[in-house]
């Protein structure tokens, strides 16, 4: 007889804790297999010091496995609150950026729209005026990059000439060394 509780008491607590082993399970079910394994064992225990073991184990494993469900089921909740708060800022960031996207098209439009009225009260005489006046400014540049340009090349050959000159010198003196 306490061999057929013991190995009752066996394949209940095999039982759960295969089930407590599933890994793809919810919390609620892991809860639940865990509770029922823990539950089993401190029931086998606490009923076998009673002389009931096998309903120490049975009422200790659906115990556990009530109290452990429940203790899952509120992590699962606890997750997929948290997973409706993610989404949730997600959509908030992703409607916030194409309002964002939105404003900057209306605005780019209505800068399109205030330049065309302006291009519309634009006259010749003051098209003409703009053109000339950019002419002007681009000679200037012109003359300035010009008189630049000249000023290095007049330095470049006076350096050279200085050169030129401290090496003739240099050349002379040399020479009248020799010479006396």
């Amino acid at each position: 007889m306490k061999l057929l509780r013991l190995s009752t008491l066996i394949a209940v607590l095999s039982g759960a804790l295969a089930f407590s082993g599933c890994e793809t399970g919810s919390n609620t079910q892991k809860g639940a297999g865990a509770g029922a394994v823990i539950g089993g064992i401190a029931g086998g225990i606490i009923g076998h010091q009673s002389g009931s073991g096998l309903e120490g184990a049975a009422i200790g494993g659906a115990t556990g496995a009530v109290l452990g469900g429940l203790f899952g089921n509120s992590k699962d909740k606890e997750e997929e609150a948290a997973r409706q708060e993610a989404n949730a800022r997600r959509q908030a960031q992703l409607e916030r950026a194409r309002l964002e996207a939105e404003a900057e098209r209306l605005r780019l439009e209505k800068e399109q729209a205030i330049a065309v009225a302006q291009g519309q009260n634009v006259t010749d005489e003051e098209l003409l005026q703009a053109r000339q006046e950019a002419e002007r400014i681009e000679a200037e540049i012109a003359r300035i990059k010009k008189e630049r340009a000249e000023a290095l090349a007049r330095q470049r050959e006076l350096e050279a000439a200085e050169q030129r000159r401290v090496e003739a010198e240099e050349e002379l003196a040399r020479l009248q060394r020799e010479t006396f």
